[in-house]
């Protein structure tokens, strides 16, 4: 057995920008992660070659194919009640490179193999789960639905929240079979994560590679890759690949898609021209993040096309509204890596701070600078957080207007408004190409993350009793690694033997 997990994301700077290579974004991972298992064939009847996938939370969430040595090639069965392009072109194009690097490759796969694929309810809107267990719309309710729910419907029916789930799943489901077949190793927790160098470690590297190669395949198109990349590596800085590195792969027919061919374009020991720039970041020390998932859906795609049609059409005034915004964004990053050191070089002094402020709103902060337990540097850098973020959200009002495009529609701006009052709050946006279906806040927790909080309790009674729009928190929180190996036994009670 083989068990691995990779967390969703939260892009909190870089909405837009972060499709070009010339600009970065700042994607923060996140507590919920897809789980990925590799299990050899338990059946006493030995089915050569199999590869049965399962999604136990979904009706008709099973896929069943072979995998032929001869012609490397991954086919459906007929018995199959749907179809899963995302599941299958990336378990054949992962078959395809391991059969090449394994050399146990057939051994491995002869008796069949089966492949669990679950993600956390975070992933999908909780709210029919909420209603059918008369439950109030709170962080206490979302954590009585039982782990791995059930979604009660077909998998390409199930309501997103947004998260990255595609992305999370087609890299948990890439690691856990190169690590089956031993081409990878993967790391076991976070203390492991924090010794790798993200230019060098060549297993996260590879997996990065292959799982943004089957992640374009299966959505069409060659995106910005930040939602893999959080995936693989947790919380970071990103700057894009150069698409080209790929975008010739998919020219090619399936007798020229070799194996050989992939693993040319996709190891990064045999292609250095791999370009994508990962700094780790994350949510400063002291703080957390909490999520919700906001009724009135949005198309990220439409959303994205409209943008950048305007984009193309008013070059010289995009270029000025991405400038603007893109050192907005950068400010926010150099912040938020002040205030991490911060809490190194002044210890105690940064805690204090944290304990003073945590309890009050930010138009309170100022009237604390001359208690003794407060540190004017970190007050400082906290409200130039504060103010940079508006001029963040401000930038994209200018740029919804520009484009007749709802990336901060009037009623999440009196929402975020409304959260950024409460006690505590650093910073409340939409995330990533922004809309109407989710919004974040960071929020001041200080050390003891086992009391109560006046800002959590105080953005739970705001989500409960909004009227404006229908809020349903998340379970999620920060998380700052990516692909982590897990213990199969522990997943091994949510799946049908």
């Amino acid at each position: 057995m083989y068990a691995v997990s990779a967390p969703g994301k939260v892009l909190v700077t870089g909405g837009y920008l972060v499709l070009d290579q010339q600009y970065t974004g700042f994607v923060q991972a996140t507590s919920s992660r897809f789980v990925c298992m590799v299990l050899k064939n338990g059946n006493e009847k030995i089915d050569k070659n199999s590869v049965k996938v399962t999604s136990p939370q979904f009706i008709q969430g099973q896929w069943d194919y072979h995998w032929n040595n001869e012609t490397k090639e991954l086919t459906e069965d007929s018995t199959n009640e749907s179809q899963n392009y995302y599941i299958q072109c990336t378990i054949q194009n992962t078959l395809l490179i391991s059969s090449k690097l394994c050399a146990n490759f057939e051994n491995l796969l002869d008796t069949g193999i089966r492949i669990v694929i679950m993600g956390h309810n975070d992933f999908y809107s909780q709210r029919e789960q909420l209603n059918k267990m008369n439950l109030p719309r709170n962080f206490t309710s979302i954590h009585a639905i039982p782990e791995f729910c059930s979604a009660n419907c077909l998998i390409k029916d199930v309501n997103k929240t947004g998260l990255g789930s595609s992305a999370a799943m087609i890299t948990a489901l890439v690691s856990s079979l190169l690590g089956y077949f031993k081409i990878i190793d993967i790391p076991a927790n976070e203390q492991d994560y924090e010794k790798i160098n993200t230019k060098t470690d060549y297993s996260l590297n590879f997996l990065h590679n292959v799982a943004q190669y089957c992640h374009c395949l299966a959505q069409g198109k060659v995106g910005s890759g930040f939602d893999v990349s959080a995936a693989v590596w947790g919380s970071h800085v990103y700057r894009r690949f150069n698409p080209s590195i790929i975008n010739d792969l998919y020219k090619l027919d399936k007798n020229e898609l070799t194996a050989e061919k992939l693993i040319s374009v996709l190891d990064p020991k045999l292609n250095s021209n791999w370009d994508a720039i990962v700094k780790p970041c994350h949510i400063p020390p002291g703080f957390t993040m909490r999520l919700a998932d906001i009724a009135t859906g949005s198309s990220t795609p439409k959303m994205v096309s409209r943008v950048n049609a305007w984009k193309k059409a008013n070059p010289e005034e995009a270029s000025k509204i991405w400038t603007k915004l893109s050192t907005c964004n950068n400010k926010i990053n150099t912040l938020f890596e002040k205030l991490t050191e911060a809490s190194h070089s002044e210890g105690d002094c940064y805690w204090s701070t944290l304990e003073v402020l945590k309890d009050y709103p930010v138009n309170q902060w100022n009237q604390h600078e001359g208690n003794e337990n407060i540190s004017k540097n970190v007050l400082n850098l906290l409200l130039q957080v504060y103010n940079g973020f508006l001029e963040v959200r401000s930038c994209l009002r200018i740029l919804s207007e520009k484009t007749e495009t709802p990336i901060e529609p009037e009623s999440q701006t009196h929402l975020l408004d409304a959260c950024m009052e409460c006690p505590g709050v650093l910073m409340a946006g939409v995330p990533g190409a922004g809309g109407y279906d989710a919004i974040f806040c960071i929020i001041m927790q200080g050390k003891n993350t086992n009391e109560n909080c006046k800002g959590i309790d105080a953005i739970e009674k705001l989500w409960q009793n909004w009227i404006e729009s229908s809020v349903c928190p998340l379970c999620a929180c920060q998380s700052n690694f990516g692909i982590s190996k897990e213990d199969p036994k522990n997943y091994l009670k949510f799946i049908k033997a």
